[in-house]
């Protein structure tokens, strides 16, 4: 028996059900496939699972590998759950290999769930001890979700149409090919019984239209763009100018393009109520005694009220499909509501101030209000505009203004309806940081922080009582909170009522409030122990920490001496000297060995200061204390462990003598025996070349040991310096011979260059130290350094003598600079490195000339040589 399944790139694979088991070919195939493939054993434990499978539920394979597959996985199907075992019966019950089923609800514990297609088959191997299940998970969700969306899509299809004037369209995007219903051809006045195309279609469309509905029907094919458009057209036969609204859905796997239109040039406004309603609306629109204007997204006007006609001057032929930008007397004003609209912000500011121009050129003052068209989908389709003509507001206003404009406190003028402040004098625009342009479009709950829902009942109990007063608080343009008092009154300007409102600033109030309740909020909340006691020490108050930290209650306490905590464990005088401190005016510290209401003991720092009221008395005292016992505890375990530290730096040190005195003794007496076997011996006898590896190999290990011992001394921070005066110029003298010696039989050249004066030859510094140094890097110069020269030079620069070890070996790479004075880093590693030694020398030395005060550094080359540099401080 074998199964076909989809792979990547459109082939396909023959899987046989009889194979060998475990099959690494058969499990490659199963990775390449697009299709889930699980592998699941008799016990119901997934034994398999490819790579596609992974990345559809985000898994990993060590996560499901092993795992019982009901643990893993969950289905649904025909809405009653389905699982593993059940798969099993219905393969039985089918008598067959494999069974399909089509449209389950997969859910896995990734957290991800898809609609699939399950092809589960019974696989049997080569050992017919072993059986298992093969399951192929395909995912459907995509397709359904679309099959769901275009049967969405076909019901408001046939709905849209029981209203009138709306038919549906559809054009194949291979053919080109238009079918329409006979109401989208009545629309158009186009003969249904002829073929048409979309080139045909677009025919009637008015030109300025053309290149909009171009990009729009390119973009939902492109990219999936809501396709919500209106339009105008010329109709066939009358010639007719219709306003055509026209929304659509892209199917990609028919290649396909179908949607609705509508005719709604009778009606001026997408509403989102049922269609039945759009004749009274426009009824109302139409008797509305503002003006309202719709537009499209891209703001060209579709329709209006008469008001508007009225007001402004125009026809409604003179002004369709034109642009609102030509009603605008600012193109300013035009500009900030492109960018309004860009940013999304019509719904934070419905409503702004402008001015407008009739057609006769006449200045209008609106306030403007704007609101979303929203279609079926509730996707935005186009704006509602109405305007209120504020001209005559405007001008009584401006003779009113320098009434209040001198006055020191902050003062509003707020219209009751809409709860807009219509004007403001200078000590507000100070206040509260806006422009007078920018206050003059805000409303009065803008400028509040707090109890903002009770703003527009304030201003109706002002206009029906005569005046009104509260408290609130504030908030300027910098976001700072003012807490304020307003007053509220009514006043008449030109027939017309408005809110008066002066505003205090009580922040100074509200501050001595606040600071209050702060400190109340502080002492209560402190987490240390806070009491209040009266001058013969009764408990007048006691924060929560104490009730936690004694066990006592507040209530049990109250007008009782602080002694009921007393333990016997401090003296009478203890007390005293306590007492006789606070009594003088001044604060005592101390700690308590107190005891708790359970009778547990307890250790408490404390600090008891009186407090005095303005003519210097003392009323009461204060008490703070903090619980510090297990501080206590904490110090005197640090103490313990403080002493076995330095108990172990002490043995550490007596150690490391104890084994230097050990190693140096026993080599010391090997080095001294073997040389004096090598003077009694002749130069090229097998003695003397014994006694030369002999000498050899007792120096390499008394290095070693040593560099052992200065790393340790380092790393236990033992480094101690015992400074001195020395002749850096003697020293350098007295060495070199010994390293001339150490070169042996290599042809090296070791020279010096001083160029130091009498006046800075001697210095202060620890020559054990230094010497240590000159004897790592030295070392180091001649066993890097096969043939050639090494220059020792001293100069003086600035306020450092600077050494200089300068070879001609073998360099250090580039990358390997910085690693070189860390511990066992060297320049080449492993077992056949070409050059001995631990790789401690240059960390030894750093640390040493640092301890000195000095720097070491280093210049190299490869192939070329390095150079190391030595500063040491003058002294």
């Amino acid at each position: 028996m074998s199964e076909t399944i989809n792979v990547k790139g459109g082939e396909s694979i023959e899987i046989l059900n009889k194979r060998k088991h475990p099959d690494r070919n058969m499990k490659s195939l199963l990775d390449i496939i697009d299709n889930a493939a699980i592998e699941i054993n008799e016990e119901g434990r997934i034994t398999f699972v490819n790579l596609s499978c992974l990345e559809l539920f985000v898994f990993e394979d060590a996560e499901v590998s092993g795992k019982d597959f009901d643990s893993i996985f969950s289905f649904s199907y025909k809405n009653e759950s389905l699982k593993l075992v059940d798969l099993v019966n219905l393969l039985k019950k089918e008598n067959a290999e494999k069974i399909k089923l089509h449209e389950v609800r997969c859910n896995a514990i990734s957290g991800y769930s898809f609609i699939i297609d399950i092809n589960f088959t019974n696989t049997r191997y080569t050992d017919e001890n072993e059986s298992g299940y093969l399951i192929l998970l395909k995912d459907i969700t995509r397709q359904i979700e679309q099959k769901n969306r275009i049967a969405a899509l076909e019901r408001k299809f046939f709905q849209a149409q029981d209203f009138g004037k709306m038919g549906t369209w559809m054009v194949s995007l291979d053919t080109l090919k238009v079918t329409a219903s006979a109401e989208a051809f009545k629309i158009y006045e186009l003969d249904s019984s002829v073929e048409h195309s979309m080139t045909h279609i677009q025919e009637p469309v008015v030109a300025e239209y053309r290149e909009a509905l171009d990009e729009a029907f390119v973009n939902l094919i492109q990219y999936g763009t809501p396709y919500d458009v209106t339009f105008e057209i010329v109709t066939a036969l009358t010639q007719q100018r219709k306003t055509i609204q026209s929304i659509a859905e892209y199917n990609k796997e028919q290649n396909q393009v179908s949607g609705i239109i509508r005719d709604i040039t009778d009606y001026p406004v997408i509403l989102p109520q049922r269609f039945k309603t759009e004749l009274n609306y426009k009824e109302i629109i139409e008797n509305y005694p503002y003006p309202i204007v719709f537009t499209s997204l891209d703001r060209r006007i579709i329709s209006c009220n008469q008001a508007f006609l009225n007001d402004f001057g125009y026809s409604i032929d003179e002004i369709r499909g034109k642009k609102t930008s030509f009603l605008y007397a600012s193109h300013d004003d035009w500009l900030d509501l492109e960018q309004d609209l860009s940013l999304s912000l019509i719904e934070e500011q419905k409503e702004k101030e402008i001015k407008l121009l009739s057609k006769q050129g006449k200045e209008i003052w609106c306030k403007r209000e704007m609101s979303y068209i929203k279609n079926m989908y509730d996707d935005i389709a186009g704006y509602t505009v109405a305007l209120r003509d504020v001209t005559k507001e405007m001008e009584e206003l401006e003779r009113t203004r320098d009434v209040f404009h001198a006055h020191s406190a902050a003062m509003l003028v707020i219209e009751p309806m809409s709860g807009f402040i219509v004007n403001c004098n200078k000590t507000a625009v100070s206040y509260y940081g806006y422009s007078e342009r920018e206050l003059n479009m805000m409303r009065l709950e803008e400028l509040t922080y707090s109890d903002k829902h009770k703003i527009v009942k304030r201003i109706q109990e002002c206009i029906l009582r005569g005046r009104n007063h509260y408290e609130s608080t504030q908030i300027d343009k910098k976001g700072r909170l003012k807490p304020v008092e307003l007053f509220l009154t009514k006043v008449k300007i030109d027939g017309r009522y408005y809110v008066h409102a002066i505003v205090y600033d009580v922040s100074e109030k509200k501050k001595a409030e606040e600071q209050i309740k702060l400190l109340q909020t502080a002492v209560d909340q402190s987490p240390v122990t806070i009491v209040i006691t009266n001058t013969e020490g009764l408990i007048q108050y006691a924060n929560p920490v104490f009730e936690k930290t004694t066990g006592y209650k507040l209530a049990e306490v109250l007008g009782k001496r602080l002694t009921l905590l007393k333990s016997g464990y401090h003296t009478k005088d203890y007390y005293d000297e306590l007492w006789d401190t606070i009594l003088s005016g001044s604060s005592w510290q101390g700690e308590f060995k107190n005891k708790r209401k359970n009778g547990e003991l307890y250790w408490e720092e404390a600090i008891i200061s009186p407090i005095k009221n303005t003519e210097g008395e003392i009323t009461h005292f204060l008490a703070i204390k903090e619980d510090i016992t297990r501080r206590k505890k904490m110090i005197k375990e640090l103490k313990t462990a403080k002493e076995k530290a330095e108990d172990s730096d002490r043995l550490k040190s007596a150690f490391l003598a104890n084994v230097s005195h050990e190693v140096r003794t026993p080599m010391n007496g090997i080095i001294g025996f073997t040389e004096l076997l090598q003077n009694d011996s002749d130069d090229d006898s097998m003695a003397n070349q014994y006694a030369e590896y002999i000498l050899q190999s007792a120096h390499q290990l008394m290095g070693t040991f040593d560099s052992v011992i200065d790393l340790a001394l380092i790393e236990s921070q033992q480094i101690d310096v015992a400074e001195s005066k020395v002749d850096v110029i003697r020293m350098i003298n007295n060495m070199i011979p010994n390293y001339i010696k150490i070169c042996g039989k290599k042809p090296i050249n070791i020279t010096k260059r001083i160029n130091l004066s009498d006046e800075y030859r001697a210095i202060i510094t620890d020559i054990t130290k230094l010497k240590r140094v000159f004897d790592y890097v030295l070392k180091n110069a001649i066993k890097f350094t096969e043939e050639g020269e090494i220059e020792v030079s001293c100069v003086k620069h600035d306020d450092m003598i600077e050494f200089c070890v300068k070879d001609t070996g073998i360099g250090i790479p580039e990358e390997k600079m910085e690693k070189i004075f860390n511990a066992f880093e060297q320049t080449n590693t492993g077992t056949t490195r070409n050059y001995e030694g631990l790789g401690v020398g240059l960390t030894v030395s750093k640390a040493f000339v640092e301890a000195l005060g000095g720097k070491l550094w280093v210049e190299s080359e490869v192939g070329v040589g390095s150079s190391f540099f030595i500063a040491i401080p003058v002294k």
